[in-house]
């Protein structure tokens, strides 16, 4: 029984395809791992800065929506592009102010779920920082 089991291995990994199959399993396994731990926090934490610009809009796309009201076809499309544009630099603005208080204190904590006190602090470079939050946004990531 255990040569069987150790010829039937030996022939799976003799094929042409095996390094590839693995290769491949091991970077989407990496790839999901990536997704799951960063990704969907990073998007989760842009989807809570977005829900924030939309309850609370500024002042300028408060006017815009109003004027949206009186606008009709196209240009309400228009209209919808602007606040979209306004309640992306808001989302944006909302996020760099949370990582400059947090860089504020010299260090960013965990982001397994750890209370303050059980985190290990890290510098986090500001310029990563923006990036992911930019390709997140435009939907990149």
């Amino acid at each position: 029984m255990a040569d069987c089991n150790i010829t039937g291995l030996l022939r799976d990994i003799n094929t042409e395809n095996f390094v590839k199959d693995e290769l491949s399993g091991t970077l989407e396994a990496l790839r999901r791992n990536l997704d799951e731990r960063y990704v969907k926090r990073i998007k989760n934490t842009i989807s809570s800065a977005q829900k924030e610009c939309i309850q609370t809009p500024t002042k300028e796309a408060g006017l815009l929506m109003a004027m949206r009201e009186f606008a009709t076809g196209e240009n309400r499309q228009k209209f919808d592009r602007a606040i979209d544009i306004l309640n992306s630099i808001n989302t944006v603005s909302i996020i760099q102010k949370d990582v400059s208080e947090i860089q504020s204190q010299k260090s960013v904590y965990s982001m397994s779920g750890d209370t303050l006190e059980n985190c290990k602090s890290s510098n986090v470079s500001p310029s990563l920082v923006n990036a992911l939050l930019m390709l997140s946004i435009l939907k990149i990531i």
